[in-house]
């Protein structure tokens, strides 16, 4: 699978010549026009906060043939796009991609109240956790784990704690361009006790796990 890293926590993941496109949110939207995704078969919400997901985009792709997921929330948000709506528990196959969804606790906002949206984690190919902006421990293990390292109460520790409970093998930072972060923070520190290789990606840079 390949692993295409944009603003905050949009990913693209490519596999078997199909692309899946998740969490375009605004910041993405603002540095990068649609065509600069490329194709994409299918795009996947975790939740609707805006850094995630810029409702104003989805038209265009639904007409460029792109078959929108999330959960309900995502779905009453989309306006006039059509959405599937995934539930937690739910195990389905978009765009070749094996998808098993999880009711995974968004993290407080910084005033310690509650985000008051639902948030869906993602295992994608039993391999890949997609947490959204979470570090619940749902008892999931994950080979790899998009871990968010900044957040209105996420910590470098609660990332670090999100790699330990998922057992991964490798985590790849993200959530962290709102606050113009340096991920390498998060590898340097990473490297004291941690047992995952932290790869980190820059703005349009990919990997293949």
């Amino acid at each position: 699978m390949k692993i295409t890293r944009y603003p905050q926590s949009c990913l693209k993941l490519e596999h078997d010549g199909r692309a899946l496109l998740v969490d375009i949110g605004t910041l993405a939207t603002a540095e990068y026009s649609l065509t600069d995704f490329g194709d994409v078969d299918a795009v996947l919400f975790t939740h609707t906060h805006l850094d995630h997901f810029d409702v104003k985009v989805l038209p265009e792709l639904a007409k460029n043939g792109a078959v929108i997921y999330g959960n309900s929330d995502v779905a009453q948000s989309a306006e006039n796009t059509k959405v599937e709506v995934v539930d937690p528990g739910e195990e389905l196959v978009v765009a070749g991609f094996k998808l098993k969804a999880y009711a995974m606790e968004h993290c407080l906002m910084t005033d310690g109240s509650e985000a008051g949206i639902p948030n869906t984690g993602y295992m994608v190919n039993d391999q890949l956790l997609l947490p959204g902006d979470s570090t619940e421990d749902v008892g999931v293990k994950a080979e790899v784990v998009a871990v968010p390292i900044f957040g209105p109460d996420i910590s470098l520790h609660d990332a670090f704690q999100l790699c330990k409970t998922t057992e991964a093998k490798k985590a790849i930072p993200v959530h962290y361009d709102v606050a113009s972060m340096d991920p390498g923070i998060f590898k340097m520190l990473g490297a004291r006790g941690l047992t995952a290789e932290v790869i980190t990606l820059a703005k349009g840079e990919s990997t293949e796990i």
